[in-house]
């Protein structure tokens, strides 16, 4: 295939200049709908010993969740859950996954309370795994 000059060179330019532009925009498109998000979780937990708690947060299907931090003062311990979210944009089941997790702390939990990554309260709950 040779331009209308004839020249090959300038017709290869063109068809990798062409590849380039719709590798792009492939990108920006696949980008457009899928989106990676990540969110510090609400949390409820449970007492497994004195100086440790089980922890429970509800995200997608595909989430990674994991402990991001645990702040331990004499008032409240707090337990910092983010999950990294893999969704598209489009849909989603909006179906609930959960995600548990084993904290050991410094000092016993005692009367201290327990709060979320957003400082809010975690849900106490009164089994294991909250079942």
């Amino acid at each position: 295939m040779t331009d209308p000059a004839g020249d090959p060179q300038t017709t290869r330019q063109k068809i990798a200049a062409w590849a380039i532009t719709l590798g792009a925009i492939a990108a920006l498109v696949w980008g457009a709908f899928t989106v990676t998000k990540g969110v510090t979780e609400s949390i409820d937990f449970w007492t497994i010993d004195d100086r440790t708690i089980g922890v429970l947060a509800i995200s997608g299907p595909n989430a990674n969740c994991e402990i991001a931090h645990v702040m331990e003062t004499p008032g409240n311990v707090q337990v910092v859950v983010v999950c990294q979210d893999h969704y598209l944009v489009i849909g989603s089941s909006a179906v609930g996954h959960p995600y548990e997790f084993v904290v050991s702390l410094r000092d016993p939990l005692a009367s201290r309370q327990v709060l979320d990554g957003n400082g809010q309260p975690a849900n106490p709950c009164q089994t294991a795994r909250c079942r």
